[in-house]
């Protein structure tokens, strides 16, 4: 129940404020850095439904012609998978570089999508980087502060996930 009730928070405050950015305008992909999270802690074929959930609710939200997000949820799962398997989940400074790639495979597709004038990518490129720079920047800090709680509630936590799987076998 309690996990449950977790990655529903988790899920819902990721949406509600990557749309309250949105409107501004902003692409923070909180949304996509919690499924790699929900993906490393709790498996892939969980973090796989979620992600296409998710990604449906975003693509409803912001009325999109194109629903491409859950697709690039299910990137999102397999990058988390990957990492799980070949990085350092341990450690959180190396966690910038699969932040910054989770924001770029979300964020790349949505903005190649969103407009063919030559004018507005530049503009798209201003919105690229930032979305990579908050991405990496962003990844630690819920890693951080989502097992915080995962540990006070007594669930699993990101950082053993390593540990877990190579137990498994």
């Amino acid at each position: 129940m309690a996990v449950g009730a977790f990655i529903f928070l988790i899920l819902f405050f990721s949406v509600y404020l990557e749309i309250l950015a949105g409107l501004t305008g902003i692409i923070i992909p909180l949304s996509a850095i919690s499924i790699f999270y929900l993906s490393v802690t709790f498996g892939w074929k969980s973090a796989m439904l979620l992600g296409i959930v998710t990604g449906t609710v975003i693509d409803m939200l912001y009325g999109r012609s194109i629903i491409i997000t859950p697709y690039l949820m299910m990137l999102t799962v397999a990058a988390g998978t990957f990492w799980l398997h070949k990085g350092d989940p341990v450690s959180i400074m190396p966690h910038l570089i699969p932040g910054a790639t989770v924001a770029l495979i979300v964020t790349l597709p949505l903005l190649a999508f969103s407009t063919y004038r030559t004018d507005i990518y530049l503009s798209n490129l201003y919105k690229l980087a930032i979305s990579a720079v908050s991405g990496s920047l962003l990844l630690p800090i819920m890693i951080a502060l989502f097992d915080y709680l995962a540990f006070k509630l007594g669930l699993p936590l990101y950082r053993k996930a390593k540990a877990a799987v190579l137990d498994k076998r």
